[in-house]
């Protein structure tokens, strides 16, 4: 019996011998620190949390740091006058560059009056000799190809066949003369009807060139009217006007519905839409734009109309001359 006893006793030493053994080692495999029956809080009390390593907060805090460290450095700046070199370097290009701006502006605007002046100085270079029977003239301050030098049109629609024709004068580089323009348009046909107050514009960024698209209508007596579409652009002192499309419009005896015929610049048949968007179908890849045009004609010459620009007053003229530049945008 009693030695049944002591294997009994044994065997249970044993086992708690085992039991600690394997607690000791899962706590080092886990990491996990083991609460002692000492550390265990009485129910009812609390523990205060255990304080963050000084290494983890350097590793959070540092960038956050850093940013405050330099706003810090921005406020005192700005509260006290005191810039870094670096500051004070990005400060004085932004000074320099808003100055350039405003004096390209200023510049530009001193060039635009001086070109007025120019041009209304010259009023007896591109005047037209109006006459009652051939329609009276309208005049206009453009700058179709964007250089910066501005031009006059003078322009009017002629006869009963609406036949139109224009002059038009450049402002020369040298801003002290006016230069006349070249045309691609034979004497006696009818050129684009440019008196109108808006047209679209297509641009070319490529060649650096606008399309400014106009209509000419040409009666033929009472029963034919002949229409066509026109790309119109100034480039180096020559005026371009290219066939885009043209039209016919014709009334047969006794009829007030008219038989109309649409072509392309080659000839070929097209229809009477085809020929509406024909700008769109040539130039759709470009950017497209609309322009206005602001034109002096007779009733803003004179309150009746019965004077030419050439008979009022220079500060008139001037006037005038100024109004017409303002009314013309292409945006």
């Amino acid at each position: 019996m009693k030695n049944r006893k002591s294997r009994l006793w044994n065997r249970r030493l044993a086992a708690l011998i085992c039991s600690v053994g394997m607690m000791a080692a899962l706590t080092a495999c886990s990491g996990k620190r083991v609460i002692s029956a000492e550390s265990q809080v009485p129910a009812g009390e609390t523990v205060a949390p255990e304080e963050p390593s000084a290494d983890r907060n350097d590793a959070r805090g540092g960038k956050t740091d850093g940013n405050d460290l330099k706003q810090e450095q921005e406020n005192q700046a700005l509260e006290t006058g005191s810039f870094s070199e670096e500051q004070s370097n990005a400060a004085e290009a932004i000074k320099d560059s808003e100055a350039e701006k405003t004096e390209a502006v200023k510049n530009h605007s001193d060039s635009i009056e001086k070109q007025l002046d120019l041009i209304s100085e010259n009023v007896a270079v591109w005047w037209g000799d109006d006459d009652i029977l051939f329609g009276r003239y309208g005049y206009s301050v453009t700058d179709f190809n964007r250089n910066g030098r501005l031009e006059i049109i003078a322009s009017s629609c002629q006869g009963s066949g609406f036949y139109t024709r224009s002059s038009i004068w450049e402002v020369n580089e040298s801003m002290n003369g006016l230069l006349p323009v070249e045309k691609n348009i034979s004497e006696g046909d009818s050129e684009a009807d440019v008196i109108t107050d808006s047209v679209p514009v297509y641009y070319d960024a490529a060649a650096n060139r606008y399309y400014f698209i106009f209509d000419d209508v040409i009666r033929a007596g009472g029963a034919a009217y002949y229409y066509n579409k026109r790309a119109v652009w100034l480039e180096n002192g020559f005026m371009e006007q290219q066939y885009l499309a043209s039209q016919s419009m014709i009334f047969s005896d006794g009829s007030d519905k008219p038989v109309i015929t649409s072509d392309d610049a080659d000839g070929h048949s097209i229809t009477e839409d085809q020929y509406n968007i024909i700008a769109d179908t040539l130039y759709g890849d470009l950017e497209k734009l609309q322009a206005s045009l602001f034109w002096i004609e007779a009733d803003d010459i004179s309150e009746t109309g019965d004077k030419t620009i050439a008979e009022i007053s220079g500060e008139a003229i001037r006037k005038l001359i100024g109004e017409s530049w303002d009314g013309f945008q292409i945006k």
